[in-house]
């Protein structure tokens, strides 16, 4: 006979862990198998509701702590939650296996069925989707799993799986679930008739809350479990979730892991391993309300400093003959080890925080270089301009100082020239019949103020263009002495300067 597993009650202040049969049957296939392997892929938050009687008035967590069968009743949840998982969800995974009807999201279908039987999800069809009536609060946020750890202690070997709430994580809205066509051709598990009163491999004494829980119908209990409708084979879309930048809490988180083979792991098959309730279960006075206590994520906002929350789950598994469990141990030698992690995680979150306050600074830079690059080609285009504007002001200096090819005049000379030049054309005018003059004038490296010996020196220094009795200078051209003699016939109303 398949046997049901015995989950132990929720922890008082600390967080418990259900691994489901399958997933411990994969786990230890990955164990000893060559060719299949188990990993941990995805998570996601839930915000379970209180547990109390609605009546169906809003979502609630609640069955009648009469169907599970305690003397005296039972009513804390701490104890009636984890046994509904036991007597629902792993009753109709046993079931399902003795009548050969299991496929791999089977635990998952019983558990979207426990939730609508306990009032806390109602699905409706929304195009080729379901999503959940009681709107947005059942799915909080949907993250990957990305660390996995292998740790010794005390002769003890664990595994270690780190389920992070990062800083930037988004609170999911308008969560969709999606249905698989068929269940093997069966629209019940049992068959009619066949059902059993007690969780499959309990018995009276083995255990005090042994009933089998099954789907009910007009509020009485039937003996099977009934996948004729849609709704009933249900698994949530981990893949497309619609977010909005807005904290949320949570109070439980659901873990999926694949199977894939090792010769080709592109095709895996994804399975609902098991859930982790963050706390227990407080009662809200003596109201009947139990609230199960819950984490806070906030985001980032102008008057919110957001936060990231982190998991780590240590697990050790037990198999014996002589037992019906597969009893899962969470974080047993956490004391420490716990403290020394959220130690590190606060480091993480500081050096974290330097690192984005670097790359700020690093942004800025990159800026100021791109500034800096622009600036350089001005540069470059502004030395250009410098050279051609040093050549055109070399070239009007030139012209301004009279640069020749053989010989540059400097301003005081070309200004005592012409003050030479206007003395002589004064005393001409003053006595015309004083001499004769050719029209040409040298410059000289000094020249003399003394005209009569200018002219005994030089055949003449100008000639001027007669008028009756007043004289005028022509046009003045500057030439060397080699430009001068090759004239053929001077102009006479030129004034020659030879340099």
């Amino acid at each position: 006979m398949i046997k049901a597993p015995i989950f132990d009650t929720l922890k008082d202040n600390d967080s418990t862990l259900y691994f489901f049969s399958e997933s411990n049957n994969d786990l230890l296939d990955n164990l000893t198998s060559q060719t299949t392997k188990r990993v941990p892929s995805k998570f996601a938050c839930i915000k379970l509701p209180d547990w109390q009687n609605l009546s169906g008035a809003a979502r609630q967590l609640f069955l009648d702590p009469a169907v599970f069968s305690s003397s005296p009743v039972i009513s804390d949840p701490n104890q009636l939650v984890p046994a509904l998982l036991q007597n629902y969800i792993e009753n109709g995974v046993a079931i399902a296996k003795t009548e050969n009807v299991f496929e791999p999201e089977f635990t998952e279908h019983m558990l979207w069925k426990m939730l609508q039987t306990a009032g806390s999800f109602d699905p409706a069809i929304s195009g080729t989707s379901y999503v959940d009536n009681w709107g947005d609060g059942l799915v909080q946020y949907v993250g990957d799993i990305n660390l996995l750890n292998h740790a010794e202690y005390k002769d003890e070997e664990y595994s270690e799986m780190y389920i992070q709430v990062p800083h930037d994580a988004r609170r999911v809205i308008n969560s969709t679930w999606s249905s698989l066509s068929t269940m093997s051709g069966l629209t019940t598990i049992p068959v009619a008739g066949n059902g059993d009163s007690v969780t499959q491999g309990l018995t009276d004494s083995a255990i005090t809350l042994k009933n089998a829980i099954y789907d009910f119908t007009g509020g009485s209990m039937t003996d099977e479990y009934d996948f004729s409708n849609a709704a009933d084979r249900l698994v949530l879309d981990l893949e497309t979730q619609e977010t909005v930048e807005e904290g949320f809490d949570y109070n439980a988180i659901l873990i999926w892991y694949d199977v894939f083979d090792v010769s080709d792991p592109s095709v895996k098959t994804r399975k609902l391993g098991g859930i982790l309730f963050v706390d227990d279960f407080i009662e809200q006075g003596a109201s009947g309300t139990w609230t199960l206590q819950s984490f806070t994520k906030s985001f980032n906002t102008l008057n919110t400093t957001g936060n990231a929350l982190a998991h780590r789950v240590n697990t050790r598994f037990f198999y014996g003959n002589n037992t019906v469990d597969a009893l899962t141990v969470v974080n047993q030698f956490n004391t420490i080890s716990m403290d020394l992690y959220t130690e590190a995680l606060a480091q993480m979150m500081t050096i974290n925080g330097k690192y984005e306050s670097n790359l700020a600074v690093i942004d800025n830079i990159n800026a100021k270089l791109a500034n800096l690059a622009a600036l350089t080609d001005s540069i470059s285009q502004i030395d250009s301009l410098q050279t051609q504007l040093t050549n055109i002001t070399n070239t009007v200096n030139d012209i301004t100082a009279g640069t020749t090819a053989s010989t540059q005049i400097t301003t005081q000379q070309l200004l005592e020239s012409f003050d030479n030049l206007v003395e002589q054309l004064l005393l001409y005018n003053s006595n015309p019949a004083g001499g004769t003059f050719n029209n040409t004038f040298v410059f000289e490296s000094t020249i003399a103020s003394d005209v009569t010996a200018e002219e005994s020196t030089h055949v003449g220094d100008f000639i001027a263009t007669s008028s009756g009795d007043t004289y005028s200078v022509g046009s003045i051209l500057v030439v060397t002495q080699a430009e001068y003699d090759a004239l053929a016939t001077p102009d006479p109303d030129t004034v020659y300067l030879i340099v």
